[in-house]
């Protein structure tokens, strides 16, 4: 019994330790924590566990994904998945069923959260800025890398979803360094 106290107390004190540094380094929540937790812990969601309203159809069109974050169709139908560990994917349907039967890796970019086309060319939000990628040879891959906004803060939040307008222009949510101010406002 005393054992178990003697272990007990160095496992509560580092718990402690590890809560009280992501707490005051990364501004994580005990609420962002405990939810971490729980989503490590749940079962994966099965299709036929998602409710749907008459009418309408859930069924997966790609598995195997990992941390996906976004997505958006290309001009020539394949369906554009920005994963968040660095790599977009092309995924094609070349027999039209509704499941990808094809897997590309376009790009690859630091922790891609948004993608918009504007004709062939992928604008890509990452993490602090947006790139414009393109495939100027045709083969599927992207050879050409060209970052258009550097510098956007990247700390906690960062650069997420983008968008073209009506107008022309391209529209993106940028999140701040932190949830509760500590750095300040900052220039941008």
């Amino acid at each position: 019994r005393r054992r178990t106290r003697v272990l007990l107390l160095p496992a509560l004190l580092l718990c402690l330790s590890l809560y009280l540094a992501a707490y005051f380094a990364f501004g994580l929540s005990p609420a962002f924590l405990l939810g971490l937790i729980e989503a490590g812990l749940s079962p994966s969601p099965r299709p036929e566990d998602i409710s749907a309203p008459p009418g309408v159809r859930v069924a997966v069109f790609a598995d195997q994904l990992t941390q996906p974050t976004a997505l958006a169709f290309a001009p020539d139908g394949r369906l554009f998945v920005a994963q968040l560990g660095g790599e977009v994917l092309a995924l094609s349907d070349a027999d039209a069923d509704g499941t990808a039967d094809g897997r590309q890796t376009f790009a690859t970019l630091n922790a891609p959260l948004g993608l918009a086309f504007r004709g062939t060319d992928l604008y890509v939000s990452r993490r602090g800025g947006v790139s414009v990628v393109r495939d100027s040879d045709g083969d599927g891959v992207a050879d050409e890398y060209a970052d258009i906004l550097t510098g956007l803060p990247a700390a906690r939040h960062q650069t997420d979803s983008l968008v073209f307008g009506p107008d022309g222009m391209l529209y993106f949510g940028q999140g701040s360094t932190s949830d509760r101010c500590e750095t300040g406002r900052q220039p941008m």
